[in-house]
């Protein structure tokens, strides 16, 4: 290492870890990130921190939506509005200490209309 590299941020033991579902899913956060950079970097903590507690912003999918399933196995889908204003939001599910962000939208989704 040298003073020049770039610093990665530690973890917390009880930190979650983010896992993109999909490539697709990986490309959005980017766009996102290349738009919302301050947003997105909160969402990173609140995603590592406390990824399954309720706020106005954070909550669990209703509906048809609620429940996903992968591998055979049920996972509640969590929903984080990066804000109130426009409607770009996270869905994701926890297995164990792993949050998969399993999309991201840059604007409102039409699912959700």
């Amino acid at each position: 290492m040298s003073a020049s590299d770039h610093v990665i941020r530690p973890r917390r033991k009880s930190d979650f870890v983010l896992r993109f579902e999909s490539p697709k899913a990986a490309r959005a956060w980017t766009d996102l990130l290349a738009v919302r950079r301050n947003a997105v970097v909160d969402a990173w903590e609140k995603l590592t921190s406390s990824p399954m507690t309720s706020t106005e912003l954070c909550y669990r999918m209703t509906n048809e939506l609620a429940v996903l399933v992968r591998n055979g196995r049920n996972h509640q889908r969590w929903q984080l509005k990066l804000n109130e204003r426009d409607g770009a939001r996270i869905w994701y599910f926890v297995i164990d200490q792993t949050v998969i962000i399993e999309k991201v939208h840059t604007s409102h989704p039409n699912e959700t209309k």
